[in-house]
């Protein structure tokens, strides 16, 4: 390359425009991450959800500004009531499962907008309730309150160039819940047959109470 000033060469060491490109061009066609944080102790996810919030009350106490996407709130739901929810047909069972759903936030000290009259399941929270059938886990669930509503979702999103879909998954699973994760609580990888959710993977993690007092 000329410099333009003085018409001398100068030297560009391509070895990193390489590389990137190499790790773009490898994770080119990887799924956008997500992840279920879930256990069969209510403990566990009790645990995991006071770190998180932990996490968020360090950051805003050293003066860091919260990711614009950060969740309103993070909390431990049974899949049992949020299974629930998904499945009611009739307006009594829509009622019933959203109070059991309340309910399990009062106890956990989240406040909701008493006029609130509608709990919306993200996208990413109902595949994943359809790809664990049978599961009677709690689970690590962020949310967001609006003025009229409660929506409920997993962590995740897109990934960016050059991440793989579980680098992915962990810088999202941070940024949206504070949350910090890594490879060792990863228990199981689903992915659905469905055409329109061949974009995504979702992480199943299940970290140990050990790994956690550690």
């Amino acid at each position: 390359t000329k410099n333009a000033s003085d018409n001398t060469d100068i030297k560009i060491d391509e070895t990193n425009f390489k590389v990137s490109c190499a790790s773009c061009l490898l994770h080119a066609h990887e799924p956008n991450g997500f992840c279920l944080v879930a256990s069969p102790s209510a403990d566990v996810i009790y645990t995991i959800r006071d770190i998180s919030r932990w996490n968020r009350r360090e950051k805003e106490r050293s003066g860091h500004t919260l990711h614009q996407d950060h969740a309103h709130f993070v909390a431990t739901l049974p899949r049992s009531s949020l299974w629930n929810l998904q499945r009611s047909k009739t307006h009594a069972q829509s009622s019933a499962a959203m109070d059991e759903i309340l309910g399990h936030l009062s106890n956990q000290d989240i406040s909701v907008n008493p006029e609130m009259n509608n709990i919306e399941l993200g996208y990413h929270l109902t595949s994943v309730l359809g790809l664990t059938k049978g599961s009677e886990d709690f689970w690590f669930v962020m949310g967001f309150n609006d003025s009229k509503s409660l929506q409920l979702d997993l962590p995740g999103g897109k990934r960016h160039l050059g991440e793989t879909s579980l680098e992915g998954a962990i810088r999202e699973a941070e940024e949206e819940t504070s949350l910090i994760w890594d490879a060792s609580w990863v228990k199981d990888i689903l992915e659905s047959s469905k055409p329109s959710e061949k974009g995504n993977r979702y992480f199943d993690l299940c970290p140990t109470e050990s790994s956690l007092s550690g």
